[in-house]
Parts: structure tokens; sequence; C-alpha cells
């Protein structure tokens, strides 16, 4: 069977979430073709799938990470024009796929209904949530325009929702389904591909920065470019007044620089190449609002400090649900300082109801069908 797999390259939780499917459909022995633009396109490229490059759409960032409505408004001014191209971009790519895949990809849903393909797209986001503290009124007026998506999502063939299934759904105030679409709908649970590591390669990470003998904290931060840097300067200028009862190690998220220093107990490195054994090593993790980085937290069992980017509604929604499920603590970002966040770390290391809390969602992340049951339902359309 021949699969078109249509990304969306803002940032790179949907490359990588789409990759892990992309993994077990070759597996299964079917060819894919793949498009996308910006972050995930790269992403792509670096890992040889030879994407198709489609016309970018996006949000508009603030200098601190925040999500500027102004901005967002101005770089979408044009917007059905680029849903346009990307349309037709996609309609001319897929013409010989059996079945499509649409990340979080409006233009390529439509373009394979058009096409008369068969579409299952992978969604987290079904209703937007724009957020404002200064053009209130102006996020009031465009937010039902930012609902429009929800007519071509309508047309899924199968909704692949990336997610743990209802009540421990952390993307739920995205999720805003009408009743007639839940016979399409499949709670699949993190897409990667999980590997335990020996417990010899954990004790040689911690071994590498000096944490056998205490908490091991990872700081990593998913999003955009903007996003991740104001984050990243942040813990830089902060780095020296950190305690040193506790290992920090943060990635600059930056490859194509040699950044691998340290600023007292904090330890930089400008990439981290297997994030997972990372992850697992780790006794805490610090990161953005992402679904699919939240979600590797909840897999390997670990809580988490969440700082959701300033007025990004959907991120913070996803902070707010992991909080209340009780396996992970927000820190709002503009409140930020060493003192604060050391506290907010405390609070989890030393909570023995959030282990447990965390341990009972790990063991319900592993028995969710992943990638395999995300196969399933794409093969199911042909």
């Amino acid at each position: 069977m021949l699969i078109h797999l249509a990304v969306c390259g803002i940032g790179l939780g949907h490359a990588t979430r789409s990759y892990a499917v992309a993994e077990e459909l070759w597996r299964r022995g079917h060819t894919l073709t793949f498009s996308s633009y910006g972050q995930g396109f790269e992403f792509l490229s670096k890992n040889g799938c030879e994407p198709a490059h489609v016309p970018s759409v996006g949000y508009g960032v603030g200098v601190d990470g925040a999500i500027s409505v102004k901005k967002t408004i101005v770089h979408n001014l044009f917007l059905p024009v680029k849903v346009a191209a990307q349309t037709l971009a996609e309609a001319s790519i897929i013409g010989d796929a059996d079945v499509v895949v649409s990340d979080t990809r409006a233009s390529a849903t439509l373009a394979a209904k058009l096409c008369r393909k068969p579409v299952a797209t992978i969604l987290n986001q079904y209703n937007l949530l724009l957020q404002s503290e200064k053009h209130q009124r102006a996020a009031e007026v465009i937010q039902p325009m930012l609902q429009t998506p929800q007519l071509v999502w309508n047309l899924s063939d199968k909704i692949i929702i990336p997610d743990l299934p209802p009540p421990y759904t952390l993307s739920e105030h995205t999720l805003q389904l009408p009743d007639k679409l839940m016979e399409r709908v499949v709670y699949t649970g993190p897409l990667t591909k999980p590997i335990l590591h020996s417990h010899q390669q954990i004790e040689d990470v911690r071994s590498i920065h000096g944490a056998l003998d205490k908490p091991f904290v990872l700081l990593v931060f998913s999003g955009g470019v903007e996003e991740k840097k104001a984050l990243v300067e942040m813990f830089k200028m902060f780095g020296e007044k950190l305690s040193s009862d506790f290992v920090y190690v943060m990635s600059t998220a930056d490859p194509s620089t040699e950044t691998d220093r340290r600023q007292g107990p904090l330890h930089m490195r400008s990439w981290i190449p297997d994030l997972d054994l990372y992850i697992e090593a780790a006794d805490l993790v610090v990161c953005r609002g992402g679904l699919t980085l939240l979600l590797k937290c909840i897999l390997y069992g670990k809580p988490a400090v969440v700082i959701p980017p300033p007025q990004h509604g959907e991120q913070l929604a996803n902070a707010i649900k992991a909080e209340k499920m009780g396996v992970a603590k927000m820190v709002e970002q503009r409140k930020l300082s060493p003192a604060g966040f050391e506290e907010a770390v405390k609070s989890l290391l030393r909570n023995v109801e959030v282990a447990e809390r965390v341990k009972h969602l790990s063991e319900i992340a592993w028995n969710c069908g992943g990638v395999a049951e995300a196969a399933d339902s794409v093969e199911s359309l042909y």
C-alpha cells in the first residue's frame, strides 16, 4: 500500500510522532511519501524521508516566547491563500496514494477528500484556544474564525488521538469533539516507540553528569525556535543561583552550536541525541506543555515541572490537566525565579503520592495501543 504522510512542521512533536508511525508502517511493508515544512521538514529530511516541501503556516511569537495575537493576525493575513496553496501542493503529491495520513494538516485532509482518498487525521487540537492579556477583544473576535479547521477535521475517515483515553486525556480541553465523530475516533496513547534501557545505560548517564548520589533534573523544551530560546536564556541567567543539591542538565536544542559547559549545577548541552534514555535516567523533567513530550514523561514514569509559553492556550490547558492529575507542577514563565522553580522541583520529588500517581499513569500509557494501533487504523482504510 502507498501511504502519503503530511506532517505539521511547527516544532518537532508532530514530526517525531508521525515518524514513529511511519516506522511501523514501513515494518509492515508499506511504501510512504511525505510532505512538511519548517522544523518538521528538517527533521524528516535528516531521517531520510525525502519530504516534499509545502508552504508554511504558523502563529506569531514574541521575544519572550509568548504567543502574540497581533503577530498571529499579521502572519496569517493571507491564511486562506496559504491553505489553498498547501491544498493544491498536497493534491499534486498524493495522486497515487492509496491512503493519506494527515498530522494536524487541514490542507492535507482537504486535499485527500478532494482527490477521493481515505484519510486518517492525527489530532490533539480539534478546537483551538487563543489567549491574550493585551488584546483580549481581538482574541475574542478571532476565536470563532480559528475554529474553521473543524469543518475539515470532520471530513476525516479516522481521527487518531495520540493521547491517553478519557478520563486521563491531557489534551481534553482542545478535544471538544461532537458526538457524531466519536465512532471514527481512536485514542492510541503516546505515538512513540518506547525503549526500556538497561540499568547500566541509566547509571552511565547519571555518572557522566555526577548524579549518582543526587537528584537528576532534565530540562528540555519543545516548540518553535523562539519558544525554546526564551526559556533557555532564562535558565542560563540564573544557572549559578540553582542549588548544588540537584544536578541539572539542560538541552539548548541547538545542534548547530558546540555548547557543552557548566554554569554552577547547570550542565548545558547543545543536543541530547537519545532523549528517551535521558528522560528515563532523570528523576524529574522540566518542559513546556507540548503533548508529545508530556506523554513521554508519563510513559517513563517521571513527574514534570511544566512551564507553558505565555498565552499558549493549548499548552496551558495541557499543563493544568497534568497538574490536576497530580503528576506535574505548573510554573508561569513570567513568575519564574530560581527559588520558586526549585520549590516546585522539591514539592514533586518529595511527594510520595506524586510518585504513585505517575506510576499509575505510566502503566495506563504502556497498555495503550500506540503506534501499532495507529498503523491498524491507517490499514483499515484500504
